[in-house]
């Protein structure tokens, strides 16, 4: 939670939350960095 990035993702793009979702996909690898 301490990347705002990370925060500001997750409040941008309610969408990720979903399981199976291809944001959540996307923002996988990113976030993980």
């Amino acid at each position: 939670m301490a990347d705002p990035i990370a925060a500001g993702d997750e409040i941008a793009r309610p969408d990720r939350l979903e399981p199976g979702s291809p944001i959540d996909d996307i923002d996988a690898p990113r976030l993980t960095e």
